[in-house]
């Protein structure tokens, strides 16, 4: 799993959406380390 773009935003967002092809991927980014931290900081 990879990242192909990553933007960052001068303010704090209260939300965001990660969409996947299908549920195996969409298993791997529940458990993803980057995704638990930027939820987590939000």
């Amino acid at each position: 799993m990879s990242a192909r773009r990553i933007h960052s935003l001068p303010t704090p967002i209260s939300s965001f959406t990660v969409i996947a092809r299908d549920e195996t991927v969409a298993a791997a980014l529940g458990e993803s380390p980057f995704l638990a931290t930027l939820a987590a900081r939000m």
